[in-house]
């Protein structure tokens, strides 16, 4: 891995179907991926 990369790790207890959704759709990512704290647009 290069030294001026990000890696981020994530467990999901959803199914298929709402992790497909989450990463294809732009209100549904922006709800889950800031951290704790932040908001996403």
């Amino acid at each position: 891995m290069a030294s001026n990369s990000v890696s981020l790790h994530r467990v999901l207890k959803a199914s298929s179907e709402k992790v497909y959704r989450a990463f294809t759709e732009a209100n549904a990512l922006a709800s889950w991926i800031p951290p704790y704290g932040f908001l996403c647009k």
